[in-house]
This record gives structure tokens, C-alpha cells and sequence, in this order.
């Protein structure tokens, strides 16, 4: 008895080791890619600002000294978390990979990649098509007497915010896929809730209710979103 108690404190003081090492592993190259990042951070900015005036003829303003460099900073951990995710993706999956089975190995490989690759499209959709289409909207109620004044940290905020959403949001038929993989749901019985009570229109419903908490109140871009 006393052996068997041993033995499981020496395999959970390997795993809590084992987890240390990938959680410095994972911090040490955030560290390292931040500074890349850093000086980059500026161009970014300025590639934004430029977007913003052709799109909408307006400018970006700051209104305390540090704005823009705590933006600047916002950016450069932004994109240092996104360069570095392949890396600290490999290290977590080094680590659980001894206590998984071959097809959850395989599975999970395949699922890592193809939520990587969805969460970028959802970023790279909103930036391109909708973050215009939310400033020209936003553009459109100036008068003589009431001009848009931007602020960055306005704009940055809402930029790295809403590509989140949309990377989140385009995970959906991955969490659809699993669900329906692990038993908690049946195609059969969903073709049947289908056809008797037009289960897509539920599911329509549910992509408004989330747009509509997850976006601007506006209807258009509701519409796209829940698209």
C-alpha cells in the first residue's frame, strides 16, 4: 500500500514537472517573439490608420501622452501570441500526448490544425470585409454639426475584440463535429428534428441571438455576422 502511494506522489510530481517545463517553454518564447513584435507594432498601426482614412475619409486621434504607445504594446502581444502559437500549441501537445490513445491522437492532431486555420479565416474575414463595412456604418450619421473623431484605442480595442468573436464564432462547426463525434449528439436524430420541426430555423434563430450579443445592434452586420 505504502508502495502503490509512492508511486502515484513520483508520477504526479513527474507530471507537475513535466507541466513546468512547457509552461516556461511556452512563456520563454512569448519573451523571446515579443520583442519582433514591438518594433513591428508601429507599421501596424499605421497600416490601420491608413485603412481607416481611405475606407472612411477620416483620421485616427490619441488623448493622453501613453495612448498610443500602450496600443503599440496591445498590438505587439496580440501578434506575439499569434506567432508563437504553433510553438506553445507543439509544447501542450508534447504534454498531453502520453496519456491519449491512438485515434484521440490522430483526432485531436487533425482538429488542432483545422481550428488554427478556421480561427485565422474568421480573423482575416472580419478585418477585410467587415471592420470596413462597421466604419463606414459608423461614418454615416456625421452631419455638419456632428463629425466622427476616432481614437485609437477606441479602434484598436474594437479591431482585436471583434476578430476574437469571429475566431471564436468560426469554431462552431468544429464544436458541432466534436459534439456529434463524442455521442452527445446523433445525425439520425437530428436529420429527423429536421424534418419534423425545422430544426435549421432553431438554428438560424440561435446565430441572430448570438450575433446580436456578440456585434453592434445595426442589422446589416448582425446579418453578416450571423452568417
Amino acid at each position: 500500500m505504502q508502495d502503490q502511494n509512492n508511486q502515484n506522489d513520483s508520477s504526479l510530481i513527474s507530471h507537475l514537472e513535466a507541466l513546468r517545463k512547457t509552461l516556461i517553454h511556452c512563456f520563454v518564447a512569448l519573451g523571446i517573439g515579443i520583442i519582433p513584435m514591438f518594433f513591428a507594432a508601429p507599421y501596424a498601426l499605421d497600416f490601420l490608420s491608413e485603412r481607416i482614412v481611405a475606407s472612411t475619409n477620416a483620421s485616427l486621434h490619441y488623448f493622453s501622452p501613453m495612448e498610443v504607445f500602450l496600443q503599440q504594446l496591445k498590438l505587439a502581444a496580440l501578434f506575439d501570441v499569434a506567432l508563437c502559437f504553433p510553438f506553445t500549441a507543439w509544447e501542450i501537445w508534447k504534454f498531453i500526448l502520453p496519456a491519449l490513445y491512438e485515434d484521440e491522437r490522430h483526432f485531436l492532431r487533425g482538429l488542432v490544425w483545422l481550428s488554427s486555420s478556421l480561427f485565422v479565416i474568421g480573423v482575416v474575414f472580419f478585418l477585410t470585409l467587415c471592420f470596413p463595412l462597421i466604419l463606414k456604418f459608423g461614418v454615416s450619421f456625421s452631419t455638419e454639426s456632428l463629425q466622427p473623431v476616432f481614437g485609437v484605442s477606441n479602434i484598436v480595442s474594437l479591431g482585436i475584440w471583434l476578430s476574437l468573436a469571429f475566431g471564436v464564432m468560426f469554431q462552431f462547426p468544429i464544436l458541432t463535429y466534436a459534439l456529434v463525434r463524442w455521442g452527445f449528439f446523433f445525425i439520425r436524430i437530428c436529420s429527423k428534428k429536421a424534418s419534423l420541426y425545422h430544426y435549421p430555423d432553431f438554428d438560424s434563430g440561435s446565430s441572430f441571438d448570438a450575433a446580436g450579443h456578440c456585434k453592434p445592434t445595426d442589422a446589416g452586420h448582425s446579418h453578416l455576422f450571423a452568417f
